[in-house]
């Protein structure tokens, strides 16, 4: 009974882990940098809202020119290159989402059955903080 009740922790804990990691995807798409799909602190902002780091700004556009600009792959609008500009909100979301990135990725790889995971399992049915070694 233990077993399967651990079982099916595992399973819920490893599907909520999942949808968790492909809502990030869905968030990265949007937030990434067009040109290195990087999620960068220090991504531009074009007037569509969508990003580009700065340097794939270097990379893929004259911006030593007044009158450069850059087109969006995305939704094709032109950006004059001295209308870009740094959001402190997307640089906030890009922070906080690349920490939920590292941490949902850690968990990804982790295994399932190791101490930390176990722990919370046990410590959740009052079974008190086993390790997984005593099992």
């Amino acid at each position: 009974m233990f077993q399967h009740k651990l079982d099916t922790e595992k399973s819920t804990l490893e599907n909520k882990l999942s949808f968790l990691a492909r809502q990030v995807a869905k968030l990265h798409v949007h937030i990434s940098c067009l040109g290195c799909d990087q999620i960068r602190t220090d991504s531009l902002m074009l007037l569509c809202g969508h990003n580009i780091c700065d340097r794939c700004l270097q990379r893929y556009s004259k911006t030593d020119h007044p009158r450069s600009s850059v087109r969006c792959e995305v939704c094709s609008i032109e950006t004059k290159v001295q209308h870009l500009a740094i959001s402190l909100p997307n640089r906030a979301i890009c922070e906080d989402m690349t920490e939920i990135k590292e941490r949902v990725d850690h968990l990804l790889n982790y295994d399932i059955i190791g101490d930390t995971i176990v722990s919370e399992v046990f410590k959740k049915h009052d079974f008190g903080n086993i390790n997984s070694n005593a099992i």
